[in-house]
């Protein structure tokens, strides 16, 4: 059993989880997730609040082979709330309307390090996902895809970029995310690194409805 809290301008959350063995004391377990998240968005493109609450049960079965398998159950609710002072409700695109899927996402990194001293890395990141719905506008707004951030495309606020809905500019989040990284760094001091990196992608809408761009930092 655990507990987390995490506490930003943008975002607050606390988490509990707990875990037990099934059909074998080490490789099948049961875990078990609720939670709760607080987030504020106030920037250049949107001002809103988004309340999350959510819940998780799911199995998972370790293979000495390295493969492993994981079978899962999720709830998840979500409440937006725009600043009326801002934005008439009635004008924004249905997904801001709906207090009401399921995603595959895959990842992957890798580092090569080389040089006297293995001074000298590389590395490489990819981060692709899709969401199947038979009717993308009922999936609820923190379920869609967006880009920004540190552990995304670095230079762009935390979840800034993804379609924008028309003349408002709000973002609308997007049903695909296709983001990368190329990254060199130099150890010049040890636990002392300078790096040069491109990212670049976004969250993209594959429906045609709202606007794409593709950013690069």
């Amino acid at each position: 059993t655990g507990a987390s809290v995490a506490l930003s301008k943008v975002d607050q959350a606390v988490e509990f989880n707990a875990s037990l063995p099934y059909k074998h004391p080490l490789n099948d377990k049961l875990t078990g997730t609720v939670g709760y998240q607080h987030k504020e968005v106030d920037d250049l493109v949107n001002t809103f609040e988004a309340d999350t609450v959510y819940a998780s049960i799911a199995r998972n079965i370790y293979h000495d082979s390295g493969w492993n398998r994981t079978y899962s159950l999720r709830y998840r609710g979500d409440k937006l709330t725009v600043d009326p002072e801002k934005y008439s409700t009635d004008s924004l695109p249905y997904p801001f309307n709906n207090y009401a899927s399921d995603y595959t996402r895959a990842g992957g990194t890798g580092m090569y390090t080389f040089g006297k001293d293995n001074k000298q890395q590389v590395i490489g990141r990819l981060d692709l996902g899709y969401l199947y719905s038979g009717d993308f506008y009922d999936v609820p707004y923190r379920s869609r895809f967006f880009a920004g951030g540190d552990s995304s495309i670095r230079g762009y606020n935390t979840d800034s970029l993804g379609p924008t809905y028309g003349g408002e500019n709000f973002l609308v989040g997007g049903d695909a995310l296709a983001v990368g990284s190329a990254e060199y760094n130099y150890e010049f001091r040890p636990s002392f690194r300078g790096a040069v990196f491109t990212d670049f992608g976004n969250a993209y809408d594959t429906t045609g409805e709202y606007d794409n761009t593709t950013a690069v930092s």
